[in-house]
């Protein structure tokens, strides 16, 4: 082979070298966004399904500007009994917690001499887990409710990065805790709050992704 051969080849080689250098980086970086996306597309489903469960399992909710909402959710229903005590209704429940919500519905007579029903505050009563052959108090007290709030909110973790968390509301807030994320800032769309007819249509626009996932969370 001579000289000239020789240096054509080696030229050869070198820019298939480098064709084969360009084709892998490609390919990894093309594997690189498929799998962020796949990642961003995974964070946007688990919290849209988190918070919309959440919205559908409240008693009460209520829209704070277009990227929170406070959540009055149902704790426990207890039957109160005569000894002081309580029993729940279901044996599946939550415990009561300090600074819950308990009301009591109570049957009054309205001006027309008729039965009406309505809740009133009630005072926290000791929950009896196995109390359910208990002896009810009279047929004025008839149900027991404690609830709890919270807001559904993101919020900005100690590394920095944006969460959609949940934070419960008694007296004061309390920190909150994730449910989902990395999510992008509040102000570039993480997560969106709107009301419409039928209850709140939810946005999330996870850290990386361009485009926002919308879901209902229906109440009708």
């Amino acid at each position: 082979m001579s000289l000239v051969e020789l240096l054509v080849a080696s030229a050869i080689a070198s820019l298939l070298s480098l064709a084969a250098v360009a084709l892998l980086r490609h390919v990894g970086r093309a594997a690189a966004v498929g799998a962020a996306n796949a990642r961003a597309e995974a964070v946007a489903q688990e919290a849209l399904a988190v918070a919309g469960a959440l919205i559908e399992a409240a008693v009460v909710i209520a829209v704070l500007g277009d990227t929170a909402v406070d959540l009055v959710s149902l704790v426990t229903d207890v039957i109160p009994c005569r000894d002081g005590t309580a029993a729940p209704i279901r044996t599946d429940v939550l415990a009561p917690a300090p600074g819950d919500r308990w009301v009591v519905l109570v049957r009054t007579v309205t001006t027309e001499g008729r039965d009406s029903l309505v809740w009133r505050a009630a005072e926290p009563m000791r929950v009896v887990p196995d109390g359910l052959g208990c002896v009810a108090t009279d047929t004025a007290r008839l149900l027991l409710r404690v609830t709890a709030q919270t807001r559904l909110v993101p919020y900005r973790s100690s590394d920095g990065s944006w969460m959609l968390g949940v934070r419960r509301c008694a007296e004061r807030c309390e920190p909150a805790q994730p449910v989902a994320g990395p999510i992008r800032a509040p102000s570039d769309g993480g997560f969106q709050v709107r009301q419409v007819v039928c209850g709140l249509e939810l946005g999330v626009r996870p850290a990386g992704a361009t485009a926002v996932r919308w879901r209902l969370a229906g109440r009708c």
